[in-house]
């Protein structure tokens, strides 16, 4: 059985605030003023799943974002395997 990898994306939204989409989805999860509290938002559903990956947007201050998560099998927690 093969677990599909959720990907959740945090890009500018056509209001200016920060939107954290799921793939899959069309309407955004949450939308936030700042880039930093959407990728926190973003990291926390991530690390609800078996597999996930953040990616963010770059903006003027801080470069794009890429992290994976995965189940550890022992703790039964998702956690960053990127990091």
């Amino acid at each position: 059985m093969t677990i599909s990898t959720t990907v959740f994306t945090v890009r500018k939204s056509e209001q200016g605030r920060w939107a954290v989409c799921e793939t899959g989805f069309e309407e955004p999860l949450a939308e936030f003023e700042e880039r930093d509290e959407a990728i926190e938002y973003a990291r926390g559903m991530a690390a609800t799943k078996a597999r996930a990956s953040v990616d963010a947007d770059a903006d003027q201050s801080a470069p794009g974002l890429h992290e994976s998560y995965a189940l550890d099998p022992v703790s039964g927690k998702s956690s960053r395997m990127d990091a």
